[in-house]
């Protein structure tokens, strides 16, 4: 486990058994590396929020192209612009998808070889 800001974070099973508060809502999610391809004319929170309304559309609806038409008109781009961000959406791994996560056992491996 460890503290921050006056809150303890279990870093693994035996601590969350303990009660203690998982870490998993300050865990930041990264992706790796730079996008390959982004559309550079749009700030990357806008982006993120037109791929988050493609993704809700899509789960509501039965219909992809009537979610792309929705998606693509409301935020004003191009059929091109659209399939980019979606695109970099995915490879980014965007919510609502699940972040990739790196597990912390090499780091608390290392942090409990100096406490013996």
């Amino acid at each position: 486990m460890f503290r921050t800001q006056g809150i303890d974070y279990a870093l693994n099973d035996a601590a969350r058994s303990r009660g203690i508060r998982p870490i998993d809502p300050i865990w930041e999610d990264r992706s790796e590396g730079w996008p390959s391809n982004p559309l550079k004319r749009i700030p990357q929170d806008t982006r993120k929020r037109v791929y988050a309304e493609f993704a809700a559309c899509q789960e509501s609806q039965n219909s992809l192209s009537a979610c792309r038409d929705r998606v693509r008109v409301s935020a004003q781009l191009t059929d091109a612009e659209l399939e980019q961000i979606i695109a970099e959406g995915v490879e980014r791994r965007w919510p609502p998808q699940k972040p990739n996560r790196k597990s912390l056992d090499p780091l608390l491996a290392v942090g409990a070889k100096l406490c013996s």
